[in-house]
């Protein structure tokens, strides 16, 4: 009965090795990218399509709109700009990589000051889209979206500033 219960506890003892062996091993290999990209990462918890819309006419137009679902920049003449504020903000109680993505019917004629960036929880950042109308555009109805994901992530960095 003593042999079987020393066997037991070698067995276990040696088990236990083995798994510390392969946690050491994860961390010495994947440490840096553990702390500073997360373990959680890739967990798409949010996406949302806004709608961008704008007209382009030959004439010196201005753009007024106050739509909040979209970012609608109304009519606007060749050559102008227009810009829009739009605030993000993370709703969760843990941190979140946001990523913006242009539709390619805007791609060319929107412009964001950040497209990638971590919110800590209860966080809200404020993103400036410029519209910029080329003066070699058709007149006409445009129309895309941005797209904003948000990811779950656990970030070392992200976690020491809250």
């Amino acid at each position: 009965m003593k042999d079987k219960k020393i066997k037991i506890f070698n067995r276990n003892v040696i088990v236990l090795f083995f798994v510390l062996l392969l946690v050491f091993l994860f961390f010495s290999f994947f440490a840096k990218d553990f702390f500073e990209k997360g373990f959680i990462e890739g967990n798409l918890i949010h996406s949302q399509n806004l709608d961008v819309f704008f007209r382009v006419s030959d004439e010196r137009a201005i753009g007024i709109n106050v739509d909040k679902g979209s970012l609608n920049f109304g009519t606007l003449g060749k050559g102008n700009f227009a810009e829009k504020k739009l605030t993000i903000f993370n709703p969760y109680n843990y941190c979140v990589e946001v990523n913006l993505t242009k539709s390619k019917d805007v791609n060319e004629f929107l412009f964001l000051d950040e497209e990638n960036f971590v919110l800590r929880p209860y966080e809200s950042k404020k993103i400036f889209v410029v519209l910029n109308v080329p003066q070699n555009i058709s007149v006409g109805n445009y129309s895309g979206f941005l797209k904003v994901d948000m990811r779950k992530i656990f970030n070392i960095k992200c976690l020491h500033k809250i």
